[in-house]
């Protein structure tokens, strides 16, 4: 199973250039995951790059702050405004980065493509195989 996930394009950047080591969120997927998809939101509109999610970690969000924040890429203030009133969150260790040299375009290959407001499980798995020959491999430790 995968799982495609949204991101502003400013933190997109700092995951490919490998600022970003870990991703914060809110909520996470119930399911076996092998790989995320990236989409980075407007103005690029495009999935971008993929990698191999490691490590999950629930907890309070100082706590993950505490533990994650130096190599999460965004400053408190970032961290402290997403997290704002919420209990508990999650961090997802980036692995196995592969950017894609050509992103793809959702939109104009699948009908009534819907941008996640968070994550949602992908199943055009046959559009990807097609750019697998259009991807550059990158492993973050």
């Amino acid at each position: 199973m995968n799982v495609l996930l949204s991101m502003k394009p400013q933190y997109v950047e700092k995951v490919l250039s490998g600022e970003k080591k870990y991703e914060f969120r809110k909520r996470i997927w119930k399911k076996n995951v092998d790989r995320v998809f990236i989409y980075a939101t407007s103005p690029v509109k495009r999935i971008v790059a993929s990698f191999v999610p490691g490590e999950i970690v629930e907890g309070a969000p100082e706590d993950l702050w505490n533990r994650f924040g130096e190599f999460s890429g965004i400053s408190w203030k970032e961290f402290s405004d997403y997290f704002k009133g919420g209990e508990k969150g999650f961090t997802i260790k980036v692995k196995e980065l592969k950017n894609f040299n050509d992103p793809l375009d959702p939109h104009s290959m699948i009908d009534g493509f819907q941008v996640p407001v968070s994550f949602h499980y992908w199943k055009y798995n046959y559009i990807l195989a097609n750019y697998s020959m259009n991807i550059k491999r990158r492993r973050l430790k």
